[in-house]
């Protein structure tokens, strides 16, 4: 028989490359792909980033000492949707998180296509999480490192993709992939790790959307959930719900974002027991993670 082609989102990272190895081993004939996002990523050099130019070649590298196919794929315009996607969150008062986006659209969505393209018929990534059989269906579970669990993460990619999705990095610990880094003679076995989104490389995520959406830079009011004026703040965009650090404002008590209303310009501040609530509204749960 023929091995199974998988198609393996490569960052240049330790876990993808990770995963790769441990495809290969498995007797996988491996294609790793590396999605070109338009922008030099990292901050400076040496300092962990994402989808740079020397990511690039790190992930080249490892393909070549893997012995497998490599090629880079141009995701620049798709890249800027998300973005936009998430700047005009922020503008709503919102915290979006755009990795779910990538994922689904991305990872697990044009990469998908390209697998059919090269007659692939799985699709692999180096995220910390599982797909098992359980009751007789296809579930997406977390990764046996809990506190590296990127299974929330996934969600938005739908369960009918789950039959060709390969996680081979959830069945360990982060430690244990450092090793195998090691033991494959890999070249980014201690490379860092990139935390930050990755078009925003210096995590000021308030400056991208101030570059984008100048008009949103506005002076309004902070008040209490009574409306009582607290103070002046720069822009809704720069607060998250929950938020507690940075509010510049004493009330004698640890004091949260409550509510955020962009359209009248006011941060709401309260306690912690103001912070709580009794429902939930919910969008976009479904299949794409929009």
């Amino acid at each position: 028989m023929s091995k199974k082609r998988v198609l393996v989102a490569m960052s240049g990272g330790v876990d993808s490359s990770v995963a790769a190895g441990l495809l290969g081993r498995a007797g996988y004939e491996c294609v790793g792909v590396f999605m070109c996002l338009g922008q030099k990523r990292q901050v400076q050099p040496n300092q962990p980033g994402c989808c740079s130019p020397e990511d690039a070649a790190d992930a080249r590298e490892v393909a070549r000492r893997l012995g497998m196919e490599f090629e880079v794929v141009d995701f620049q315009q798709d890249i800027e949707l998300i973005i936009q996607h998430f700047v005009d969150e922020y503008r709503r008062g919102r915290t979006p998180n755009p990795c779910i986006l990538c994922n689904s659209r991305l990872k697990f969505g044009k990469l998908a296509d390209l697998a059919d393209k090269r007659g692939a018929e799985y699709v692999a990534t180096g995220h910390y999480a599982r797909v098992a059989d359980i009751d007789g269906r296809r579930r997406l579970v977390r990764g046996v490192d809990n506190g590296k669990d990127q299974s929330y993460s996934l969600f938005g990619m739908g369960v009918e993709r789950l039959g060709r999705i390969l996680l081979p990095v959830g069945e360990y610990h982060k430690g244990q992939i450092r090793e195998l880094a090691t033991e494959m003679d890999l070249p980014v076995h201690d490379k860092g790790e990139s935390q930050e989104i990755c078009f925003v490389p210096d995590d000021d995520y308030a400056r991208l959307v101030a570059e984008r959406t100048p008009d949103v830079c506005r002076e309004g009011e902070i008040v209490n959930t009574s409306g009582k004026v607290l103070g002046k703040h720069e822009g809704t965009y720069k607060y998250t719900i929950g938020q507690r650090r940075g509010l510049g404002i004493a009330l004698g008590e640890p004091a949260y974002v409550v509510q955020i209303d962009a359209e009248a310009n006011r941060v709401v501040l309260g306690n912690r027991q103001e912070l709580s609530g009794q429902k939930l509204r919910a969008e976009n749960a479904g299949l794409d993670g929009g």
